[in-house]
């Protein structure tokens, strides 16, 4: 009997591990998007946005720390900034999500 609990438990912290590399999958999906919105997204835009998003704040609170660190970020951004920004989330989504892949797949390699 007690094998059989050990086992029930093993499943369960195995199926609870695959839950979470679906779920880190996800996030590196996102990651890449992101990368991928941050390469082709203009500067223009970004800052309508922002300005859109912090608007109703910004009337109601001319002192709200976030919605003018938020603006002032977007009045700052640089290409350079911009570029980094999007390689890294490529890079780094890119990469998590090709050892995500491995592990599903039980090579060894990966652990």
């Amino acid at each position: 009997m007690p094998e059989s609990k050990n086992l029930a438990q093993e499943e369960k912290i195995h199926l609870a591990f695959e839950i979470s590399l679906l779920l880190k999958g996800l996030f590196a999906l996102g990651e890449i998007i992101g990368g991928i919105v941050a390469l082709f997204v203009s500067k223009d835009f970004l800052l309508k946005t922002v300005s859109v998003l912090t608007q109703e704040e910004l009337a109601e609170d001319p002192r709200d720390l976030i919605a003018n660190y938020l603006l002032h970020s977007a009045q700052n951004l640089s290409i350079g900034t911009q570029l980094f920004v999007a390689l890294y989330l490529l890079s780094h989504g890119g990469i998590k999500l090709w050892l995500i892949i491995g592990l599903l797949r039980q090579k060894l390699w990966y652990y």
